[in-house]
């Protein structure tokens, strides 16, 4: 904050136009800073949102779910519908 009060007070004292290179590398510094305070600004705690969470959850689980044909009667229609809807007949 001192740093931008002291550029503050820099700048109403200098001619109207006139930026000395001091000036520009302090503003150019102060943009820098003001883009790195934005960015970590919009970081999240936790860096999962629900659809990050539902596609770890489904790449976690889904080559397991072949072995469900192992466990589960496949005569129950719901199961039978989605293995003929899958294997495209």
């Amino acid at each position: 904050m001192s740093e931008a009060v002291e550029f503050e007070h820099e700048w109403e004292e200098s001619a109207p136009g006139a930026m000395n290179e001091t000036m520009r590398t302090r503003l150019t510094t102060h943009n820098q800073l003001r883009v790195l305070y934005e960015h970590v600004h919009r970081m999240r705690v936790v860096p999962l949102d629900f659809r990050s969470f539902g596609e770890l959850v489904g790449y976690a689980t889904g080559p397991f779910l072949p072995l469900l044909t192992l466990t589960q009667k496949l005569d129950s229609p719901p199961i039978r519908w989605l293995i003929n809807h899958l294997s495209g007949n």
